[in-house]
């Protein structure tokens, strides 16, 4: 296991010195760019690669306590190691699949807010456009009626009041409880994957109930086994894949 760590961390080396080369001495502009700001003392990703141990060395030096196992430091009484070989298990009692499992959670709902927050700006500003409040004007009207038609929205009107109640119909669902079934997923996702999604219990809510529901779960003795925690980490991909990304 030694050999093979060393070996693939010699493999990473020789990626990251070839990469720099190509990128760096290689290229006029880039070269030109990287020695000005190093003239000026100003950091960059190269020298921060460097710096983290990751370049020479042993990559592996950043983080001895790692090394034994999963890390978390959710809460006071760590930061505590878990290794699934040996059973050892936070104070908490949380094992390493559960700790590992709730990372990809917690970056779930980090990306989900951050979609989420994009399509909240899209929708404040079709608002604004249909109110007469901006610059703006909406170009491809028949995309917008066809969409809300998708989603069972009035049609009827001019374009502007057609933006509105799309506007207040996403806003309502993305604000409904993790207990209360999306409209939005349930108009646009598939039939058969709907089947599955509320026959495993991930059929989410609303986006904003789920980032609640998934946030919560991850605080220390709320939730530590790894099922649980990967079936809200679907959970949430479902909502903010039907709520975020199609509605933006």
């Amino acid at each position: 296991m030694e050999e093979e760590r060393i070996s693939e961390h010699k493999s990473v080396i020789k990626v990251y010195d070839r990469l720099r080369s190509e990128l760096v001495e290689e290229h006029e502009k880039i070269d030109r760019v990287y020695k000005r700001i190093e003239k000026e003392g100003i950091t960059n990703i190269w020298d921060r690669f460097e710096d983290q141990g990751l370049a020479f060395g042993d990559p592996d030096r950043r983080c001895q306590f790692c090394l034994q196992g999963v890390r978390c430091d959710l809460c006071s009484n760590g930061p505590c190691r878990a290794n699934v070989a040996t059973d050892r298990r936070g104070v908490c009692g949380m094992t390493g699949d559960g700790m590992a499992m709730r990372m990809m959670l917690l970056r779930n709902v980090m990306g989900t807010s951050t979609y989420q927050y994009h399509t909240e700006q899209t929708v404040k500003t079709l608002r604004a456009i249909a109110n007469g409040k901006t610059p703006f004007k909406i170009t491809e009207p028949e995309k917008l009626k066809t969409f809300a038609q998708r989603l069972g929205i009035d049609v009827s009107g001019d374009i502007n009041k057609i933006a509105k109640r799309f506007c207040d119909f996403v806003e309502k669902d993305f604000n409904r409880k993790y207990d209360e079934p999306s409209v939005i997923v349930e108009k646009l996702a598939p039939k058969e994957r709907k089947e599955l999604w509320k026959k495993l219990g991930i059929f989410p809510g609303g986006v904003h109930g789920e980032i609640l529901l998934s946030t919560s779960s991850c605080l220390t003795n709320v939730d530590g086994y790894y099922v649980s925690l990967a079936l809200k980490a679907m959970r949430i991909g479902i909502a903010m894949a039907y709520q975020s990304q199609i509605v933006t």
